[in-house]
């Protein structure tokens, strides 16, 4: 009998392996980035239903360890939370749909990371619960507080009026010798975003038209310092939902 283990995990993606299988991409508190077969059941039963896979979705589960490179099978799951289970309304879940896509694009370590999985677990527990003053903010402060759990927060220090913020190199300076920067008249926007999440999850208090700008700023900084940053396709959904409130 293979050897079992428990683990604890946020589900980033699940794809069809074929017409009773899913593959599951997990960040998992004890190993990082791991992937799983798993087997939901169709008539929902308890520990295995198709629901308890969804993006962002918080579980404790038992796998079958493998031997060399054949894929690990959960055998049962407990759902701790899920944010696209509980919301109401359209904002709650394209939020969790944007960061479960941000994550899954952005996390390939294999090792535990428990400063950035406790991370995550307090962004779920915005989404799900929050206030509605502050879900808008939700991604922006995520991914500045993201930045800074894998080593590349932005270094603000104190900006001069006239500087930019050059996105490659992460700081502020007199003039970008290349187009990836943020420009002058946006600066002070960008550094209030920045040192606000420091602070942790509070609204940020900016005008409701800049977010996109702010965001799409922020998306680039990031394809910046990660090499082969794939498009995020749920970002455009955001936007929308966002330009209507």
């Amino acid at each position: 009998m293979k050897p079992q283990y428990k683990e604890e995990g946020i589900v980033l993606q699940a794809i069809r392996y074929d017409d009773s299988r899913l593959v599951i991409r997990v960040f998992t508190l004890s190993s990082g980035l791991r992937s799983y077969i798993v087997r939901p059941s169709r008539k929902g039963a308890a520990g295995t239903g198709m629901v308890m896979f969804q993006p962002l979705t918080h579980l404790r589960f038992e796998a079958t360890r493998s031997r060399g490179p054949a894929l690990e099978t959960i055998r049962h799951a407990s759902l701790v939370s899920s944010p696209l289970l509980s919301a109401s309304g359209v904002l709650r879940p394209a939020i969790a749909l944007f960061l479960a896509d941000l994550l899954n694009h952005t996390i390939t370590h294999h090792e535990s990371d428990a400063a950035l999985f406790g991370l995550i677990e307090e962004v779920i527990a915005r989404v799900t619960q929050g206030p509605e003053e502050l879900l808008p903010d939700i991604p922006l402060i995520f991914m500045m507080q993201q930045a800074s759990a894998m080593g590349f927060e932005p270094l603000i220090g104190n900006p001069q009026p006239h500087q930019v913020f050059d996105l490659m190199e992460g700081r502020f300076v007199e003039t970008a010798t290349h187009g990836h920067y943020i420009p002058a008249d946006w600066t002070n926007l960008f550094a209030h975003t920045a040192l606000s999440s420091r602070e942790g999850f509070h609204p940020l208090k900016i005008p409701s038209g800049s977010r996109a700008t702010l965001l799409a700023f922020v998306i680039e900084y990031f394809r910046l310092q990660i090499p082969g940053l794939e498009e995020l396709k749920s970002v455009q959904v955001l936007h929308e939902v966002l330009a209507v409130l």
